[in-house]
Order: structure tokens, then sequence, then C-alpha cells
């Protein structure tokens, strides 16, 4: 039998502190995962948004990595909770399906590689969700992309922004804690709908006039508070002045500006069993490889 090979997004995160800031140094995740392989998996369930998710260590090329498991009504893997393992086909209807995210630490960072199952699956805040209601630390934690180096000197170079649209879903907007005007509203909105996502845009309309330099200017301020947090899709229209005041545009993709790579992850093996989660491990291991420098 074939392997079957699907192409998957290895993207970057970081674990931040509860202002979005990064820490002054590494936090101890070699032990943080060592100490969670010795718990019993009732104690590592967490109901996240009304929904149960599971916490494991997973062990794979002498690494401990981290997997965190959704609850869902049907869909594959599937959770066993009495033998702690996670079932990668459908093998026993017994068991409670759940959609699974893929974790691993890059060494001496905050920094993480993250490869998301399904559209159904935990996403980055939820991890963060995750390790705040586990008490992991005595400090709450966020979580943020990691970004290139070039997207954040545009945000701090620019003057001011035109216009700021954003997507995000509602496991995003629970997880910031930003409270600026914009994920307020985006909060009220998820309070009233439920869970739906909400896109929307900010922008100072019509020519670029000085009269109006107060609000984009704070729309750039938005801009930049994007940058620590999660979300589906941003993207913002810079403005910079000429020697002659004359403003210049540029608009920059915020999502297409992080730090991720793609990479190819098996989902079967040759003789046709199921290796999603250590092929998943190893490709993120090899996006860490390629990035280099970047992370650090």
């Amino acid at each position: 039998m074939a392997t079957k090979i699907k192409k998957k997004t290895v993207s970057f995160y970081e674990i931040m502190d509860e202002n979005g800031r990064s820490f002054p140094q590494p936090l101890p995740w070699e032990k943080v995962l060592a100490r969670l392989a010795q718990q019993p998996v009732t104690q590592r369930e967490h109901e996240l948004w009304d929904v149960a998710h599971w916490g494991k260590t997973y062990t794979y090329l002498d690494r401990d990595h981290f997997v965190l498991a959704r609850s869902r009504v049907e869909g594959v893997p599937s959770l066993d909770v009495n033998a702690d393992e996670i079932i990668d086909n459908e093998t026993d209807v017994q068991k409670p399906w759940v959609e699974i995210s893929v974790a691993s630490f890059v060494p001496d960072t905050n920094i993480f590689g993250f490869v998301l199952g399904s559209q159904a699956s935990p996403r980055p805040a939820s991890i963060a969700a995750w390790l705040n209601a586990h008490k992991i630390f005595d400090k709450f934690i966020t979580v943020g992309p990691v970004v290139s180096k070039d997207i954040l000197a545009k945000l701090n170079g620019a003057a001011q922004a035109k216009l700021v649209r954003v997507k995000l879903t509602r496991d995003q907007i629970r997880a910031t804690r930003q409270s600026n005007g914009l994920f307020s509203a985006a909060r009220g909105i998820t309070e009233e709908h439920g869970d739906v996502e909400v896109e929307l845009i900010v922008r100072v309309s019509g020519r670029v006039k000085r009269d109006h330099d107060e609000e984009r200017i704070q729309i750039l301020e938005t801009a930049r508070g994007l940058l620590s947090t999660d979300f589906k899709f941003a993207v913002a229209e810079l403005i910079n002045f000429n020697d002659k005041g004359k403003p210049e545009y540029e608009p920059v993709n915020l999502l297409e500006n992080r730090l991720a790579k793609k990479m190819d992850v098996s989902v079967t093996d040759d003789e046709g069993n199921p290796i999603r989660i250590q092929s998943a491990v190893t490709a993120i291991l090899r996006a860490i490889d390629a990035l280099g420098d970047e992370l650090r």
C-alpha cells in the first residue's frame, strides 16, 4: 500500500505573558512536558468554551512534544481514555471522537511549531487556554504568531495606517486579552451570535488629510497589536510621508508574513498504518531546521 501524503503548513507561535509581551527567558518546557506525561488522562481534561479538550505529552525521536485533542460528535482519530492513547483510525466507536493538533517547542525558546490536524482541530489559542486551565504556570499566558522581521520593521516604521481588516474565530477572540475597540466589538458580536467568525474593517475613508492624523495613528496601533494576536486573516494599508509630505501607501498581509513553511505530512505508512502524529512532529522538526536563526 502506498504512503498517503498531505501538504500541511507548519506555523510558529510564541508563548507570551498576559499582555502579549515576550518572556525574558524560556519557560521550562522539557520539565512541563515530562511532568504532564506522569499525570492521568482524567486530570488532563478541561472544558474550553464548553467543549472537552485533552492535553497529552507525545514522545517521539527522543523528545517530548504536545498534542491537544478536542472532542467532537464524530470524526477521527479517537481517544482511548483508559489506555491514554490516541487511535488514529476508526477502530472503536465506543471511544470519544476527537480532533487533534500537534506542537513542538524550539529548544531554549518559548516558540513552538504547530500543525493543525483539520479545520475542526484546536487552534493555537486553545493551547494557551488549555495551559492556563491546567495551571501549568502561576501566571496567565497568551499566544501569538511569530512574524518575519521585515513586517515587524514595516509596522514599527510606518507613520500611520489607513485601513485594518481582520477576521477572527470565536476561540481566537476569547483567547486574546486585548481590550481595544476592535476586540471589544468582536467579543460583543460573538456574545450575541454564538460560534461565528467575525470580520471587521476599520478605515478612514477618502483622501489623507492631516485633520485625521489621530484616527490613522490609532489604526496603526491596532495593526501593531495584531502581531501578538492569533487571527484567521488580517491586512493593513500603511502610510508613510515623503520629503514633500505626500502620503505613500503600502498594503501588507499580516498572515502571509508569519513564519511558516509548507511540509509533507504522511497520513499512513507503506503498510497503511496511521502515522499522522509522528509525521507531523517530523515536519515541525524539519521546518525548525529550515528556518534556523529566524526562530531565535
